[in-house]
């Protein structure tokens, strides 16, 4: 489901539950600054979720908690400040996080622990100063 360009400016848990057996789901370039922490409760099969160019700047702790299939997350060119260990903790068949052009000030020690099957991170256009504590966890 491509659902870029409109004017939405949250997802609400129970608004995509008659939808939740999609492989893609695209909000791409909406006005999104609240995704509630159940909204992809039942959404087991989702490989690709693209919230790009939004107006995120915090994101719940396990809003990616039942994704266990997602192998593509976009969070391109929000106003994501922050990210704990628990946001990607259960993203275990992801592949590809693109985290390009926020201005992320704090990455928590070990936040990408759990994605072992990870093949490409993106952090372009984010951090004044990179620790290398963030990528404790990683795979080499």
């Amino acid at each position: 489901i491509f659902l870029n360009r409109n004017f939405f400016t949250i997802v609400i848990s129970n608004d995509l539950k008659e939808v939740s057996n999609i492989l893609i789901l695209s909000l791409s370039d909406n006005q999104i600054q609240i995704v509630e922490e159940d909204s992809f409760r039942k959404f087991d099969l989702l490989k690709l979720l693209d919230l790009s160019k939004n107006l995120l700047n915090n994101l719940y702790d396990f809003t990616f908690k039942d994704l266990k299939n997602l192998e593509f997350l976009n969070l391109r060119s929000n106003y994501l400040e922050y990210l704990n260990k628990e946001l990607f903790s259960t993203l275990y068949s992801l592949l590809i996080l693109d985290l390009t052009n926020n201005p992320i000030r704090f990455i928590e020690s070990y936040s990408f622990q759990n994605l072992n099957l990870l093949l490409e991170l993106h952090l372009n256009s984010n951090f004044s100063i990179i620790k290398t504590e963030i990528l404790f966890g990683l795979n080499e």
